[in-house]
């Protein structure tokens, strides 16, 4: 299907498709799975082959999830993977808990991240940056680590590809949240079902590189 024809998708519907148990939200739809895989072919569509080392940069929610998989596929294809988490265990829940946990029964390092200034330094040596930072639940400015991490992410110099949306940028509106310094400019952005309604907006581009639309049986709703 051409890419013009698409059906976007906002925020709001991108949530209804999600279910609250005892404890916290279970992704149905856009499962942790299928969007890990889809992000670490998608890697493999713009770095090959790896020769070095790819980093992934992981938030606490379902974004972080994605990028948590990701790094279980990559390194099962014989990528020295590193992820820097950013967010405590104890936040993460349901399918971002468990990958977290398998990724370190494989001996996949997950790390808190060092300072800007060494991040920047540390993923400058990679081959390709993963950026799993925030998806479409982000709504406000980021501040702390998570600014300085986009900082680091732009400053590297190296291949970016994010997952969903580019961490910072407004699903809907298509600009960053809190001004063009405060939103990863990808490469390549990998989506899921459909592309965001933002990705049109002009100037978005900018953030979102090349969009590469990924298939996860989105429900008919969604499609109407």
């Amino acid at each position: 299907m051409p890419e013009r024809t698409l059906k976007k998708l906002s925020r709001a519907k991108v949530r209804v498709f999600k279910i609250k148990n005892r404890r916290g939200y279970a992704a149905v739809c856009l499962n942790n799975l299928t969007e890990g895989r889809s992000a670490s072919e998608a890697v493999a569509r713009l770095t090959h082959p790896l020769r070095r080392m790819g980093y992934r940069l992981a938030g606490k929610g379902n974004n972080g999830g994605d990028g948590f998989v990701a790094a279980r596929h990559l390194a099962n294809a014989g990528v020295r993977t590193r992820v820097y988490f950013f967010g405590s265990p104890r936040e993460l829940k349901n399918e971002p808990a468990l990958n977290r946990r398998i990724l370190l029964r494989m001996g996949v390092p997950v790390r808190r991240p060092p300072a800007g200034p060494k991040l920047e330094k540390e993923l400058k040596s990679c081959d390709i940056i993963i950026d799993a930072l925030y998806g479409t639940g982000l709504t406000r400015e980021m501040r702390g680590v998570g600014l300085a991490a986009v900082r680091a992410i732009n400053g590297s110099g190296r291949p970016v590809l994010s997952v969903d949306v580019p961490s910072g940028l407004g699903a809907d509106s298509g600009r960053p949240i809190g001004g063009a310094g405060a939103c990863v400019r990808a490469d390549a952005t990998v989506t899921f079902g459909l592309p965001k309604r933002g990705f049109r907006a002009p100037g978005a581009g900018a953030y979102t590189g090349r969009v590469i639309v990924k298939r996860i049986s989105l429900p008919r709703a969604l499609l109407r």
